[in-house]
Protein backbone atom coordinates (compact mmCIF):
# COMPACT_ATOMS: atom_id res chain seq x y z
CA UNK A 1 0.00 0.00 0.00
CA UNK A 2 2.84 2.28 0.73
CA UNK A 3 4.28 1.62 -1.98
CA UNK A 4 1.49 2.40 -4.56
CA UNK A 5 0.75 5.60 -2.60
CA UNK A 6 4.08 6.83 -2.52
CA UNK A 7 4.30 6.72 1.20
CA UNK A 8 7.33 6.47 3.34
CA UNK A 9 7.80 3.08 4.36
CA UNK A 10 9.09 3.54 8.78
CA UNK A 11 11.27 1.50 10.26
CA UNK A 12 10.29 -2.19 11.04
CA UNK A 13 11.68 -5.68 12.44
CA UNK A 14 11.23 -9.16 12.19
CA UNK A 15 9.61 -11.28 15.58
CA UNK A 16 9.36 -15.17 15.55
CA UNK A 17 7.47 -16.62 18.19
CA UNK A 18 6.67 -20.08 18.66
CA UNK A 19 3.28 -21.58 20.23
CA UNK A 20 0.43 -23.53 19.90
CA UNK A 21 -1.87 -20.16 20.76
CA UNK A 22 -1.63 -17.36 18.11
CA UNK A 23 -3.93 -15.04 19.55
CA UNK A 24 -2.66 -14.90 23.03
CA UNK A 25 1.01 -14.12 21.46
CA UNK A 26 -0.46 -11.47 19.41
CA UNK A 27 -2.58 -9.73 22.04
CA UNK A 28 0.48 -10.78 24.33
CA UNK A 29 2.91 -8.65 21.78
CA UNK A 30 0.42 -6.00 21.05
CA UNK A 31 -0.20 -4.62 24.62
CA UNK A 32 3.73 -5.51 25.26
CA UNK A 33 5.12 -3.36 22.66
CA UNK A 34 1.50 -0.45 22.85
CA UNK A 35 0.98 -1.00 19.40
CA UNK A 36 -1.35 1.18 17.45
CA UNK A 37 -2.37 -1.39 14.73
CA UNK A 38 -2.06 -5.46 14.11
CA UNK A 39 -2.12 -6.26 10.59
CA UNK A 40 -3.58 -9.70 10.28
CA UNK A 41 -4.12 -11.71 7.12
CA UNK A 42 -6.57 -14.29 6.22
CA UNK A 43 -6.20 -17.55 4.23
CA UNK A 44 -9.04 -19.70 2.43
CA UNK A 45 -9.15 -23.53 2.40
CA UNK A 46 -10.35 -25.98 4.89
CA UNK A 47 -8.94 -26.07 8.21
CA UNK A 48 -6.69 -23.45 8.00
CA UNK A 49 -9.59 -20.85 6.81
CA UNK A 50 -11.83 -22.03 10.32
CA UNK A 51 -8.46 -21.69 12.21
CA UNK A 52 -7.85 -18.16 10.85
CA UNK A 53 -11.50 -17.14 10.98
CA UNK A 54 -11.73 -17.95 14.21
CA UNK A 55 -8.71 -16.25 14.97
CA UNK A 56 -9.65 -12.59 13.31
CA UNK A 57 -13.00 -12.95 15.43
CA UNK A 58 -11.15 -12.96 18.82
CA UNK A 59 -9.11 -10.48 17.81
CA UNK A 60 -11.84 -7.88 16.68
CA UNK A 61 -13.36 -8.73 20.36
CA UNK A 62 -10.29 -9.10 22.11
CA UNK A 63 -7.20 -6.94 20.73
CA UNK A 64 -6.56 -3.28 22.56
CA UNK A 65 -4.55 -2.10 18.98
CA UNK A 66 -6.71 -1.60 16.25
CA UNK A 67 -6.38 -4.21 13.67
CA UNK A 68 -6.13 -4.61 9.70
CA UNK A 69 -7.56 -7.28 8.17
CA UNK A 70 -5.88 -8.36 4.82
CA UNK A 71 -7.38 -11.27 2.64
CA UNK A 72 -5.11 -13.75 0.93
CA UNK A 73 -6.96 -12.50 -2.35
CA UNK A 74 -5.65 -9.30 -2.28
CA UNK A 75 -2.84 -7.75 -4.42
CA UNK A 76 -1.25 -4.19 -4.06
CA UNK A 77 -2.93 -1.41 -5.70
CA UNK A 78 -3.24 2.77 -4.90
CA UNK A 79 -5.19 3.58 -2.58
CA UNK A 80 -8.29 5.68 -4.31
CA UNK A 81 -11.04 5.21 -1.96
CA UNK A 82 -11.92 4.27 1.22
CA UNK A 83 -15.02 3.18 2.89
CA UNK A 84 -16.00 3.92 6.30
CA UNK A 85 -19.48 2.10 7.57
CA UNK A 86 -20.59 3.87 10.78
CA UNK A 87 -24.26 4.16 12.56
CA UNK A 88 -23.81 7.71 12.44
CA UNK A 89 -23.75 8.24 16.47
CA UNK A 90 -20.35 8.83 16.45
CA UNK A 91 -19.74 10.58 13.24
CA UNK A 92 -18.03 13.71 14.58
CA UNK A 93 -15.34 11.63 16.46
CA UNK A 94 -14.62 9.09 13.76
CA UNK A 95 -14.67 11.03 10.71
CA UNK A 96 -11.35 12.74 12.38
CA UNK A 97 -9.78 9.50 11.95
CA UNK A 98 -10.87 8.50 8.68
CA UNK A 99 -9.81 11.74 7.27
CA UNK A 100 -6.78 11.51 9.12
CA UNK A 101 -6.12 8.32 6.91
CA UNK A 102 -7.06 9.52 3.89
CA UNK A 103 -4.82 12.34 4.02
CA UNK A 104 -1.95 9.59 3.92
CA UNK A 105 -3.03 8.42 1.15
CA UNK A 106 -4.95 11.64 -0.28
CA UNK A 107 -7.60 9.37 -1.33
CA UNK A 108 -11.44 9.73 -1.13
CA UNK A 109 -13.97 8.78 1.55
CA UNK A 110 -17.15 6.86 0.63
CA UNK A 111 -19.27 7.06 4.19
CA UNK A 112 -22.24 3.87 4.14
CA UNK A 113 -24.88 4.05 6.42
CA UNK A 114 -28.02 1.24 7.03
CA UNK A 115 -30.89 1.76 8.78
CA UNK A 116 -34.78 0.49 8.85
CA UNK A 117 -36.34 3.74 9.06
CA UNK A 118 -34.55 5.59 5.91
CA UNK A 119 -37.33 6.39 4.21
CA UNK A 120 -39.42 7.96 7.54
CA UNK A 121 -39.26 11.76 6.60
CA UNK A 122 -37.81 12.93 10.05
CA UNK A 123 -34.95 10.62 9.20
CA UNK A 124 -34.31 11.86 5.55
CA UNK A 125 -34.12 15.48 7.34
CA UNK A 126 -31.54 14.04 9.79
CA UNK A 127 -29.47 12.59 7.60
CA UNK A 128 -29.96 16.06 4.78
CA UNK A 129 -28.26 17.53 7.60
CA UNK A 130 -25.17 15.11 8.36
CA UNK A 131 -24.27 15.49 4.68
CA UNK A 132 -24.75 18.91 4.64
CA UNK A 133 -22.89 19.90 7.74
CA UNK A 134 -19.69 16.83 6.84
CA UNK A 135 -19.55 16.36 3.44
CA UNK A 136 -16.57 17.95 2.01
CA UNK A 137 -14.59 17.44 -1.00
CA UNK A 138 -14.04 13.95 -1.75
CA UNK A 139 -16.89 13.00 0.68
CA UNK A 140 -19.66 10.96 -0.52
CA UNK A 141 -22.57 9.50 1.82
CA UNK A 142 -24.55 6.86 1.01
CA UNK A 143 -27.48 6.04 2.65
CA UNK A 144 -29.06 2.09 2.44
CA UNK A 145 -32.09 1.26 3.95
CA UNK A 146 -31.48 -1.80 6.28
CA UNK A 147 -33.26 -5.47 4.78
CA UNK A 148 -34.85 -6.96 7.98
CA UNK A 149 -34.16 -10.63 6.75
CA UNK A 150 -30.20 -9.79 5.60
CA UNK A 151 -27.46 -8.86 7.52
CA UNK A 152 -25.69 -6.09 7.99
CA UNK A 153 -22.82 -7.51 6.66
CA UNK A 154 -24.07 -8.29 3.62
CA UNK A 155 -25.48 -5.22 2.90
CA UNK A 156 -21.70 -3.81 3.25
CA UNK A 157 -20.81 -6.58 1.18
CA UNK A 158 -23.23 -5.65 -1.66
CA UNK A 159 -21.11 -1.62 -0.98
CA UNK A 160 -18.07 -3.25 -1.15
CA UNK A 161 -19.10 -5.14 -4.65
CA UNK A 162 -20.63 -2.01 -5.91
CA UNK A 163 -18.61 1.17 -4.81
CA UNK A 164 -15.22 -0.90 -5.13
CA UNK A 165 -13.14 0.78 -1.89
CA UNK A 166 -9.83 0.21 -1.62
CA UNK A 167 -10.03 -0.17 2.40
CA UNK A 168 -12.92 0.06 4.71
CA UNK A 169 -12.87 1.28 7.75
CA UNK A 170 -14.88 0.01 10.61
CA UNK A 171 -15.11 1.20 14.73
CA UNK A 172 -16.28 -1.05 17.10
CA UNK A 173 -17.19 -0.07 20.82
CA UNK A 174 -18.08 -2.77 23.45
CA UNK A 175 -21.71 -2.99 24.30
CA UNK A 176 -23.31 -1.21 21.28
CA UNK A 177 -26.08 -3.31 19.69
CA UNK A 178 -25.34 -1.80 16.18
CA UNK A 179 -21.88 -2.96 15.44
CA UNK A 180 -22.95 -6.13 17.65
CA UNK A 181 -24.61 -7.23 14.66
CA UNK A 182 -21.67 -6.67 12.66
CA UNK A 183 -19.00 -8.30 14.63
CA UNK A 184 -20.25 -10.23 17.51
CA UNK A 185 -21.35 -12.65 14.63
CA UNK A 186 -18.13 -12.94 12.85
CA UNK A 187 -19.69 -11.04 10.61
CA UNK A 188 -16.33 -9.19 9.79
CA UNK A 189 -14.76 -12.70 8.91
CA UNK A 190 -16.81 -13.31 6.90
CA UNK A 191 -16.74 -10.30 4.64
CA UNK A 192 -12.53 -10.52 5.12
CA UNK A 193 -12.91 -13.98 3.20
CA UNK A 194 -15.67 -13.04 0.70
CA UNK A 195 -14.17 -10.40 -0.79
CA UNK A 196 -10.35 -8.97 -1.85
CA UNK A 197 -10.94 -5.45 0.11
CA UNK A 198 -8.73 -5.00 3.57
CA UNK A 199 -10.50 -3.73 6.54
CA UNK A 200 -9.37 -1.52 9.25
CA UNK A 201 -11.22 -2.28 12.19
CA UNK A 202 -10.77 0.75 14.80
CA UNK A 203 -10.75 -0.43 17.98
CA UNK A 204 -13.15 2.61 19.94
Amino acid sequence: MCEENNTPVGKYKYVVETGINVKTFIINYAKKNKADYVCIGTRGGGILKKIMGTITSELIQELPASLIVVPKTYRKKKIAEIGYCSDLSNLKKEIVVVESFAKLFNSDIQVFNYDYLIEVDEEKKRLNKIVEKFKKNGTNFYFKKLKIDDSLALHLQEDIDKYKPSIVILFTYKNKAWYDKLFLRNNSTEIAFATKTPLLIVKK
